[in-house]
């Protein structure tokens, strides 16, 4: 009421003005919501990210820091790996600045040449062998890079001969030199590429001051309580989240376990290697976290700390967390690649089971977050798009033509419109509501595609869903461990929903499509669509 009536009191000040430019927040409301915007003005206690990595081999030389399918490496012989690869670049004649391929399974080498491109003051760009011959070529060509390292066997130089390529088959293979390179304070730690609407992928450049804000952050807010505990990495290195885990561990003394997708993709081996090795500290999304957690006996998996993100963590996925892990400490974060990871945290409860949605909390140190309509504050309960700017900012993307509909000035203070919405609740946590491109309009109808997931996932034995619209229709895809008929399910969500959100097609499948970073494959959906389709065409001709 407090904020129509404001709507109300500016129309009358300013007759004039566009509705779409007069704030819903009187000054009070937007001191408030203002306040909840600002994550904590923290000073950074370390500036370097080799020089803290430098500080941990000199206290625990012969400890484990990580842990590979093939071997382990101490604190001690991770150091000399780097110090070879950093010889090896300066050799070649890599210098500050330069920006480097890194070409390599999930493995010590990839972890010792992103140690020693920070080292060199160099910007490391990770791509994945999977990719295409012509995804790999634009990546090369649009970061500019100056040299590709490599593991093994896994480019063919001659398709490459018009760029410099080494092959780093071995950290024993390289020599250490007498070559000292003065250390670098770099700007661009690395580039990671998303997906982009143009059907090149984007290249995000993100700062090492960014990394050490956010690493600074997580250690003294989430990981301290598990100093020297055993971490997991689960996300692939070409994608942001395994940011947070490769450097939170190696920056602060922990084991960094890297596990291998042979695991990744088989749950139960994975839930067993977890057990086997004391993994106390794993991230994932929610789509793959209800992989690992959602299909097991209760109080069987002894991991400490979830940190979940990426996707919308549901109280469904929440509660099967508890059940595995009873005395687990779950954290949901929220940060798109191009504000470093992570902008916000929540520490969830059981508590939070019952909720419709988990919140996705408050912004980390020294970063900002405002829910914004039209470029006017949002008030307490008022959608809007989530807006970033502060310490946690990338530099933007390396196609500068991509950075103007998304990085705006305003009051001289750069911001990022995430396309993401969300509002403030009246405790001062955000809560987000999906992307504003799957508010779709159907039929002259506007829908949550979420809204219809949600509704999906409360019907009984259904343990995954997940809901896209493909040639005007919508289509609503689910995994359940009982027999579940598609009418049944259409009959549940008649109950809850208009008849125009109802689904054309249910169809039911093993297991939801995962992306390389564990979150649905839409595009690997809408093939199933397709699938469906033709066989009703030809049922339909015969």
């Amino acid at each position: 009421m407090n904020q129509f009536v404001t709507l109300i009191d500016s129309v009358i000040k300013f007759p004039n003005k566009p509705i779409s430019e007069l704030s819903l927040c009187d000054e009070n409301e937007k001191s408030r919501v203002l306040s909840y915007s600002k994550g904590l003005n923290i000073s950074i206690e370390f500036n370097s990210i080799f020089d803290q990595f430098e500080h941990q081999v000199n206290n625990r030389p012969e400890d484990i820091a990580i842990v590979s399918e093939e071997k382990t490496v101490t604190y001690c012989e991770l150091s000399n790996n780097v110090s070879k690869i950093e010889s090896f670049l300066v050799r070649q004649g890599i210098k500050e600045g330069d920006r480097i391929i890194l070409l390599f399974d999930k493995n010590i080498e990839l972890i010792a040449s992103m140690l020693a491109s920070i080292k060199l003051g160099c910007t490391y760009v990770p791509v994945d062998k999977k990719f295409s011959k012509e995804r790999l070529l634009f990546i090369i060509e649009d970061s500019n890079a100056r040299i590709i390292l490599s593991d093994s066997n896994t480019v063919n130089v001659s398709e490459l001969r018009s760029f410099n390529v080494r092959k780093v088959i071995s950290t024993q293979d390289i020599y250490l030199s007498d070559t000292k390179p003065k250390k670098i304070n770099n700007e661009i730690q690395y580039i990671l590429y998303t997906s982009g609407t143009t059907g090149n992928p984007k290249g995000v450049l993100v700062k090492e001051k960014s990394v050490i804000n956010l690493v600074n952050f997580l250690y003294n807010e989430i990981y301290h309580k598990y100093q020297g505990a055993n971490i997991g990495l689960i996300a692939n290195p070409i994608f942001d989240a395994s940011v947070q885990q490769i450097f939170t561990s190696l920056m602060f003394g922990s084991s960094l376990y890297l596990i291998d997708d042979s695991l990744k993709y088989i749950p139960k081996k994975l839930y067993n290697y977890i057990n086997e090795n004391n993994i106390r500290i794993i991230d994932g999304t929610p789509s793959y976290i209800d992989l690992l957690v959602g299909q097991y006996e209760s109080n069987s998996l002894n991991v400490d700390l979830y940190v979940i993100g990426g996707e919308n963590l549901t109280s469904k996925v929440l509660g099967q967390i508890y059940r595995a892990s009873p005395s687990s400490t779950v954290y949901n974060v929220y940060g798109p690649t191009e504000a470093t990871v992570d902008s916000t945290f929540y520490k969830c409860g059981r508590k939070d089971i019952e909720l419709s949605r988990i919140p996705i909390g408050k912004p980390i140190y020294n970063v900002e977050v405002k829910i914004k309509n039209d470029n006017q504050i949002c008030g307490i309960g008022q959608i809007g798009e989530i807006v970033i700017s502060g310490e946690g900012l990338s530099l933007g993307y390396t196609n500068l033509d991509l950075n103007k509909d998304v990085f705006r000035k305003t009051d001289d203070v750069v911001e990022y419109f995430t396309g993401d919405l969300g509002y403030w609740n009246s405790e001062g946590n955000m809560i987000t509501i999906g992307r504003r491109d799957s508010q779709i309009k159907l039929n002259g109808y506007r829908i949550e595609l979420e809204e219809i997931d949600k509704c999906l996932s409360n019907i009984k034995g259904v343990v995954a869903s997940h809901s896209l619209v493909e040639k005007k229709n919508i289509y609503s895809f689910v995994v359940s461990n009982k027999s579940l008929s598609s009418a049944y399910c259409k009959e549940i969500l008649a109950e809850k929903l208009p008849y125009y959100m109802i689904p054309r097609d249910i169809i039911h499948l093993d297991g939801l499509p995962m992306t390389f970073s564990g979150k649905v494959d839409t595009n690997q959906l809408k093939e199933f669509v397709m699938e469906r389709h033709e066989q009703i065409v030809l049922f339909l001709k015969r």
